[in-house]
């Protein structure tokens, strides 16, 4: 089973009791978190959110309106009160470089480095909650919009 992999290659065994009990543990085993958290989460939730949800809203009503509505799904979607401004900020830059250029790779590089940091700063020790935090989200959030506006400006010249 994959329970027995994990544990041969890890050495570690992992409770499967409720979901709090394996964020925790996942949160022990730094490959998987940097998988789960830095590679899959960015390449299903762009494909989702960016590549479907925002294409159908935007198609129907607005871009604006796209906009809104995909990056409060987007902050819903990660289940976190506390920073869901945050997280909606985040939907909203990955939405705009979504719509200018036309390329969900770009989206998946950038929450790929949002994600990244965010791993980087747990193992680092940095407390990523907004109140104690909001300089490192200033931070974060200046580096994903130069990033983002990078991809804007030269999309063309890239051969992604």
């Amino acid at each position: 089973t994959i329970e027995k992999l994990i544990d041969t290659y890890f050495n570690f065994e992992i409770n499967i009791g409720n979901s709090e009990d394996l964020l925790e543990d996942i949160f022990k085993i730094p490959a998987a978190l940097f998988i789960q958290t830095c590679i899959t989460a960015p390449i299903f939730e762009e494909i989702i959110m960016r590549g479907y949800v925002f294409r159908v809203i935007a198609k129907k009503y607005s871009f604006l309106v796209g906009l809104v509505i995909n990056s409060l799904f987007f902050a819903l979607l990660h289940f976190d009160f506390v920073n869901s401004l945050f997280y909606f900020m985040i939907g909203a830059i990955l939405t705009y470089v979504f719509y200018k250029t036309g390329s969900i790779l770009y989206c998946i590089l950038l929450h790929f480095l949002v994600n990244f940091i965010a791993v980087l700063s747990h193992y680092l020790g940095f407390n990523m909650v907004i109140g104690d935090s909001v300089g490192r989200y200033i931070i974060l959030l200046i580096a994903l919009i130069s990033s983002g506006y990078y991809f804007v400006q030269c999309d063309k010249k890239l051969p992604i």
